[in-house]
């Protein structure tokens, strides 16, 4: 279940939703939204593998200002699929991953930008019929929203009785980053900015993600900065426990560098930047969120955009994903056909060191000239490689090799990013031992794949983005 956020104020552009998998034979789509302003939403398709469906849908779908909807969306499908969402105006646009719902939670932490250009967002889809949230807003002055005649401002709490395909979007000048949001059903969840610039250019984009719930968060991390630009990045950490330590080891402008901080309490976070050579290992006491933002434009063709950054535990085998298309800046509508509507598109990687060569992109190594930058302290290398327009699959020519994956895309007056898939196994959830025997796809003895300390189902596939019904 999914659902689109405010965007620029114009209404030039229907948000869009793509469909693609990897399963050879014939997979059945079915989207479904109830009725909003006179549109109705109601179509069942088949996509295969290397295909895509690219679905234009009324942007009377985008939620628009403070306040409950009907503009949830449903993605229901036969078989395992991978979804993304776009939204896009003229010189506005970013893109997220479609979680499945068997993935989503019921507690979850919102990441926007500030100084916002314009409002922060946050946006909660119900799943489920007689859903109870409650929403919490951070400890920030300028919390200022009115909902129902009530004004909420920091550490409020508004609660909401939600059904399937509703939506609540709230939208505040200052910062929603930390804002806390639990359900008694599980919800989906989406946070960003509607526009803003971020950094010393002017430029400004739309910013976007679906949220991980906190049970799926990790502890270890690799970033990276994104491809051909010079003014680096921003990334936001942000805790879910008390007294989280944070440790960063990399390379930052050719000088090594080791920084520890501590998140005090839970929704707390820190903005760091780091240069566009910087690589660097993340490691926290306690699982925490991560979020890299890209800066406005100076001197190149580039936008903000927003994506969350997989923590190493949920890394992936492979990674099926298409590219969307630019609006052309001021020259209107995209069209297919037109070349110079096309993105540069970037599939950008993180991977053991002693697997690189084993990478696959659309069953072809890599290019020869691929460079590889250690990320150190561990046996982890990163890189990445310019991408054609359309559908791709990156995997590894050994099933047990795991690696991350994320896709950027930038333009004049425009960018986007996000995670091309991920794991997404409870392991931040607490432990439950049980006495089934082996086989049954439940770890007995809490020595998970991941972390000793937790314990989920580690069967084939569970968890996997790119797995969707």
């Amino acid at each position: 279940m999914i659902g689109y956020m405010e965007n620029a104020e114009s209404r030039n552009f229907d948000v869009e939703l793509f469909v693609t998998t990897a399963r050879k034979a014939p997979v059945t789509v079915r989207v479904q939204a109830q009725d909003t302003n006179n549109a109705s939403l109601d179509v069942t398709f088949t996509v295969t593998a290397g295909g895509v469906k690219q679905l234009f849908i009324d942007n009377s779908y985008r939620n628009i200002k403070t306040g409950m909807s009907q503009k949830g969306i449903l993605v229901t499908s036969s078989d395992e699929i991978v979804i993304y969402g776009v939204n896009k105006e003229r010189n506005s646009n970013d893109a997220f991953l479609g979680l499945p719902t068997d993935v989503i939670g019921t507690e979850y932490y919102a990441t926007t930008y500030a100084p916002a250009t314009r409002y922060c967002l946050i946006l909660v889809v119900g799943v489920h019929d007689n859903t109870t949230v409650e929403i919490t807003f951070p400890d920030q002055a300028d919390v200022n929203i009115t909902y129902d005649g009530q004004w909420y401002g920091p550490n409020s709490k508004l609660t909401l009785k939600m059904h399937r395909f509703s939506t609540f979007q709230a939208h505040n000048v200052g910062d929603l980053t930390g804002t806390y949001v639990k359900s008694d059903k599980p919800v989906s969840f989406f946070s960003g900015n509607k526009k803003t610039k971020i950094g010393p250019g002017n430029s400004q984009d739309h910013l976007v993600e679906q949220q991980v719930p906190v049970s799926r968060w990790g502890r270890k991390f690799a970033i990276m900065p994104v491809p051909d630009r010079v003014v680096g990045d921003y990334f936001r950490f942000v805790a879910s426990e008390e007294n989280t330590t944070v440790t960063v080891r990399g390379q930052n402008q050719g000088q090594s560098f080791e920084e520890s901080f501590t998140l005090a309490s839970p929704g707390d976070w820190i903005q760091k930047n780091y240069s566009s050579t910087s690589f660097s290992y993340v490691e926290s006491s306690k699982a925490i969120l991560l979020v890299q933002y890209v800066l406005s434009m100076v001197s190149d063709n580039a936008d903000p955009a927003m994506f969350i950054i997989p923590p190493i535990e949920q890394y992936a085998a492979d990674y099926t994903f298409t590219t969307p298309k630019w609006t052309g800046g001021n020259q209107g509508r995209s069209d297919p056909n037109v070349t110079e509507y096309s993105y540069f598109n970037y599939f950008m990687f993180v991977v053991k060191d002693s697997e690189k060569y084993g990478l696959r992109m659309d069953g072809r190594r890599l290019p020869s000239n691929t460079e590889y930058n250690i990320i150190p302290g561990t046996d982890l290398v990163a890189g990445y490689v310019s991408l054609t327009d359309g559908t791709h699959i990156c995997r590894h020519i050994s099933p047990i090799s795991v690696f991350g994956g994320y896709l950027y895309g930038r333009q004049r007056l425009e960018s986007y990013a996000f995670p091309s898939g991920m794991r997404l196994a409870p392991i931040n959830a607490p432990c439950t031992k049980t006495t089934t025997g082996p086989g049954d796809g439940l770890d007995n003895d809490c020595d998970g794949l991941i972390d000793e300390e937790l314990c989920y189902d580690d069967g084939q596939g569970i968890g996997m983005v790119q797995y969707y019904s």
